[in-house]
């Protein structure tokens, strides 16, 4: 017969059921982890050394906004590098453009404005108003000047009108009047015309400066039919703007050669086929 179990018994005896052995298992109490001393002066070293990193970044980030509301402060608003028109250089302007006009326009648009804070191109378009003037550059000089490089813009030819000659340069813009042509050649082009117009000053464009200098008279009907009248009374059909290149080596061998060189007419609107008239 099975024995009862005494109520008093310990845990973790050995209890028989029938003929099988039952152990129960006395649950072990949890270990304390236990910290050395060392160690916890370690991690409390890490801790401030952290801490002392964080502060020196945070000095160190303040430190370059300081500099650069400085820097911006100074280039953008001091007087030190305001724009002084004493130390303004003007280059290129001559009898065409107003020297006055373009001062007008650098003193109303410059002058006392930060270099950093000038608005270059804005300046250039100012000049690009002033009457003569075709091209502009503006440099900043520091720590307070310009330079300011002007190219003007140069009569071509003189077109005749009942009253005087009006000079235009070779974008078809008129820079003055006069009461002769003064040594330009004189153009002849159909009144409200302005291809045919355009294709003449494409050709004078095009020659060079040796020839320029013979043309007495340039017209046109067309933009096809573009002739010029030399000075020493020979006549060049010149034809369209195309193929000048050609055409003006052409001209230079037929003007050269003993065979046609005392021609009167010189026809090089075909290039490849020219032809010469005494």
């Amino acid at each position: 017969m099975p024995r009862t179990p005494d109520p008093g018994e310990r845990a973790g005896s050995q209890v028989r059921v029938g003929s099988a052995v039952a152990t129960s298992v006395t649950p072990r109490a949890p270990r304390r982890t236990v910290v050395a001393a060392g160690s916890a002066a370690r991690f409390a070293e890490r801790a401030e050394l952290q801490r002392r990193l964080t502060r020196r970044r945070l000095y160190r980030s303040s430190a370059v906004i300081v500099v650069l509301l400085g820097l911006g402060w100074l280039g953008f608003f001091s007087p030190v590098f305001k724009v002084d028109p004493a130390r303004v250089v003007i280059t290129g302007a001559d009898a065409i453009v107003d020297r006055a006009a373009v001062d007008k326009v650098v003193v109303a648009h410059a002058a006392g404005i930060p270099l950093p804070r000038l608005n270059t191109p804005a300046l250039r378009d100012r000049l690009l108003e002033v009457p003569g003037v075709r091209e502009a550059r503006v440099t900043r000089v520091w720590p307070r000047g310009l330079a300011v490089l002007l190219v003007t813009r140069r009569p071509v030819v003189a077109v005749p009108t009942d009253s005087a000659f009006v000079l235009l340069d070779i974008d078809g813009v008129q820079v003055g009047r006069a009461q002769d042509a003064g040594g330009l050649p004189v153009a002849s082009v159909p009144a409200n015309n302005p291809r045919t117009l355009r294709a003449v000053l494409d050709v004078l464009g095009g020659l060079p400066p040796a020839l320029t200098g013979e043309i007495a008279t340039v017209g046109a009907d067309s933009e096809d039919t573009v002739t010029m009248g030399l000075r020493g009374g020979a006549k060049v059909v010149w034809g369209s703007a195309e193929d000048t290149p050609l055409k003006i080596r052409v001209l230079s061998v037929l003007r050269s050669a003993d065979q046609t060189k005392g021609a009167k007419v010189f026809d090089v609107s075909a290039p490849t086929l020219p032809i010469t008239r005494s």
